[in-house]
């Protein structure tokens, strides 16, 4: 691989004269598949956002595909066509529309965790509110949440455009407390 003679070395000389080249014959499936697998993971997370009810309509996660449509600014009237239009769109790239996606959940959900702790917010059961205020931030609903999925419902709601002035209020008042601390 390294011999000034061969034509697919990455540090040929321009004065050299290339004999042969390498011929990887897996590379190029090999990338495929990689990419197959992304967009098989892209479909699980994608197709995790609805659910089937008995009566074959769907119930759709609403806030999570807000938010996503606005990550990647993408535009539809319903949810049914929201969900197939990010579908479509990380078909484009798949690997990289899911790294996206980890780095937007984990970002949000970093900040609360952090806000937790440093006691900005808390959760009353499964009303997100101020810490220090009379100031509910989010109802997240009446079915029984761990943390962690409460945390996670949060982040959803603040990453949509109801819950974006809200987010924006939310990191100021983390921002505060990081610095009096």
């Amino acid at each position: 691989k390294d011999s000034f003679y061969n034509e697919s070395n990455p540090d040929l000389s321009t004065k050299a004269t290339a004999v042969y080249r390498v011929i990887e014959k897996d590379k190029e499936a090999e990338e495929e598949m990689e990419d197959d697998v992304a967009l098989a993971d892209c479909l699980i997370y994608l197709n995790k956002l609805s659910q089937k009810n008995g009566d074959k309509s769907y119930r759709y996660n609403e806030e999570k595909i807000d938010g996503l449509c606005q990550l990647f600014t993408v535009f539809a009237d319903t949810y049914a066509t929201k969900l197939r239009s990010l579908i479509a769109f990380a078909k484009t790239t798949p690997y990289k529309f899911m790294q996206a996606v980890e780095k937007w959940e984990q970002v949000t959900q970093t900040e609360i965790t952090h806000a937790l702790q440093l006691n900005v917010v808390k959760f009353d059961g499964n009303v997100f509110m101020y810490a220090n205020k009379d100031k509910i931030i989010k109802s997240l609903g009446s079915e029984k949440m761990k943390q962690d999925e409460k945390i996670s419902r949060a982040a959803d709601w603040f990453k949509t455009g109801d819950g974006n002035e809200a987010y924006t209020e939310f990191r100021a008042e983390l921002e505060a407390a990081k610095e009096k601390k």
